[in-house]
């Protein structure tokens, strides 16, 4: 199913790449192509941080389903996207102090310049929505025939394997 629908992307960006340069030559504009990338990325700590975990293998096509400003908010929809880190947006490289009772996704007012804060908030926060609406759904009525979403992973060495 997966490679049916990577090919069936592959042929949609084909498609749409070989008829740009006829619809810039009509409209007298050029239009340059956005490249997503599909498959896993590897998401590491910026350069000069040192990694306590190993990176994520984040499978970027399976979060196809969301927008892409869902996770790239500063995104323009136009240029290249830019690292979170390089990016003016979570380029902190170290946490700022927690206050004494706080959690760790709970503080997000001095925390969210924090690369690594930001990343967990966005994709454990993200899964641990999906799974409180699974359960809600679960134990109501309307669940008769509705699949439940798939939910992405919580713990540390889900997304952090051991190398």
């Amino acid at each position: 199913m997966l490679k049916l629908l990577l090919a069936l992307v592959a042929f949609a960006s084909v498609s749409i790449a070989g008829s740009l340069p006829a619809i810039a030559e009509n409209k007298e504009a050029a239009m340059d192509a956005i490249y997503v990338p599909v498959g896993r990325l590897a998401l590491a700590p910026p350069v000069g941080v040192m990694a306590k975990r190993s990176a994520v293998p984040f499978p970027h096509s399976r979060h196809f389903e969301y927008t892409c400003r869902t996770c790239h908010h500063k995104w323009d929809g136009q240029s290249g996207v830019q690292s979170c880190t390089t990016s003016d947006c979570h380029d902190q490289l170290s946490a700022p102090p927690m206050e004494r009772g706080v959690q760790y996704l709970d503080y997000i007012d001095d925390s969210i310049g924090y690369f690594k804060f930001a990343f967990h908030r966005q994709c454990i926060g993200c899964h641990k929505e999906i799974k409180e609406s699974n359960a809600k759904l679960a134990r109501s009525i309307f669940m008769l025939n509705t699949p439940l979403q798939k939910t992405g992973p919580t713990g540390c060495i889900d997304c952090h394997p051991r190398e």
